[in-house]
């Protein structure tokens, strides 16, 4: 990237401008004096909740990889299945009405917006493409083929007793 333009190099940079997220929904709960662990490597869970690291290429698309990602986990840790949803999927169709700018950034809380109405396909029914051709692509979802869907999330803090808080919150 040493020769690439400041341009080039931000176009990369996917949430620019973006409006910070907005707490949504109820969260699971747990018990309030259920004792919690020093630390905890999901990756370390078998079977798998995490899916391998993937490459977003040279599109801004991390908040649609990031949703994704945290998606395909929270089914694998309460569902016991850890599937691959689409980023393409959404790169191409929760674009300007739902806050993002496809291959220019977005925020995954506006992608988890879109999934609460619009299942995701897989990534083997909607491929990501984006990465190599540097566009956001037309949005050439199919609903019947949906297969991941939010039904609510919460934003927290980044600090651990932000996120223990967050956790624990009674509705």
């Amino acid at each position: 990237m040493s020769d690439w333009t400041a341009a080039e190099k931000d176009s990369l940079l996917g949430l620019k401008g973006m409006n910070p997220p907005v707490k949504s929904g109820n969260i699971h709960q747990a018990p309030p004096n259920q004792s919690i662990p020093q630390n905890w490597d999901w990756r370390s869970v078998t079977p798998s909740v995490v899916n391998p690291i993937k490459d977003q290429g040279q599109c801004g698309s991390c908040w649609a990889f990031a949703a994704a990602a945290a998606m395909e986990s929270a089914h694998a840790i309460f569902q016991g299945s850890l599937y691959k949803l689409s980023e393409q999927n959404l790169v191409s169709c929760a674009g300007a009405r739902y806050g993002n700018l496809g291959c220019n950034g977005g925020l995954q809380t506006q992608a988890w917006n879109y999934a609460k109405t619009n299942p995701l396909e897989s990534e083997t029914n909607y491929p990501y493409t984006s990465g190599t051709t540097m566009k956001t692509g037309s949005c050439s979802y199919n609903p019947s083929l949906g297969i991941g869907q939010v039904a609510s999330y919460t934003a927290c803090g980044t600090d651990t007793n932000s996120i223990i808080n967050c956790i624990y919150q009674q509705p």
